[in-house]
């Protein structure tokens, strides 16, 4: 039965048991899910990289679920800040006929902040996020008076940053205040050993009430994943779908996959 990790009760959705299994989804390989388990009780800001799909924003989940912080994961998409991403991210001060607007800064103050996708950040927002994270206060837009601010960031990314700094197109300020801890996340294809536990985390996520027959589970095994985590969410929801006695069989996994 996998529809929940090994020896974790479904309905014991304590902290300390997604703790546990949010620390399972890191990498066991040379002993390094330990060592990030150390650095995720740290402050130090995370700056995840990895192929497309691969399950960066569930690492960044762990690193958050294992630190010390109380506060919320507050996730920012980069590259949907609007027309106005300095005020989207520090906030608007109130003004005549204009109520005040917290900004994202403020709601993961506490807590953590995630970026996700973050090449795409504009450079006003760079800017701004800069001047921020050096001061640790926030200014909102409009205003005048500080706020005192308390977070760490983890950012997520499919790019080189590096490059992205050489070519002018990321400030290299921001990259050295992000890349605190750097960890690419290996794809699904090289973890063969977390298979098993990281299909029963997203079962348990999308709440989909079916387990996974023996067959249908040894063509997933052999299955390379080109699309990552993503594919495999994305041919769970189907296969939930079409499975009958709330268990996906052979047959109800796509032909490529199951031959």
């Amino acid at each position: 039965d996998l529809k929940t990790p090994a020896g974790l009760k479904p309905d014991a959705d304590t902290r300390g048991m997604k703790q546990r299994a949010l620390a399972s989804l890191l990498p066991e390989r040379q002993g390094v899910r330990h060592a990030l388990s150390r650095i995720a009780r740290s402050d130090l800001s995370v700056l995840i990289t990895g192929e497309s799909g691969s399950g960066k924003e569930l690492a960044a989940k762990a690193f958050h679920s294992l630190s010390e912080r109380t506060g919320p994961l507050i996730t920012v998409s980069c590259g949907a800040l609007g027309e106005h991403p300095e005020a989207v991210l520090l906030g608007r001060a109130a003004a005549p006929g204009v109520e005040a607007e917290e900004g994202f800064l403020q709601r993961a103050s506490g807590g953590s902040l995630l970026l996700d996708q973050v090449e795409s950040l504009p450079q006003t927002a760079q800017a701004a996020l800069v001047r921020a994270l050096e001061t640790h206060e926030v200014v909102p837009v409009g205003g005048l008076n500080s706020e005192r601010l308390d977070l760490r960031v983890i950012s997520v990314t499919a790019q080189n940053l590096t490059e992205a700094v050489g070519r002018g197109d990321f400030r290299g300020d921001l990259f050295s205040r992000l890349a605190g801890f750097q960890f690419e996340m290996p794809p699904l294809r090289e973890r063969k050993e977390d298979f098993g536990l990281v299909l029963a985390l997203l079962l348990k996520e999308l709440a989909l009430g079916v387990k996974i027959s023996p067959d249908a589970l040894r063509a997933m095994l052999r299955y390379e994943w080109p699309g990552n985590a993503r594919e495999l969410k994305q041919t769970l929801i189907a296969a939930a779908a079409m499975a009958s006695l709330n268990c996906v069989e052979l047959e109800h996994l796509p032909r490529a996959i199951a031959s």
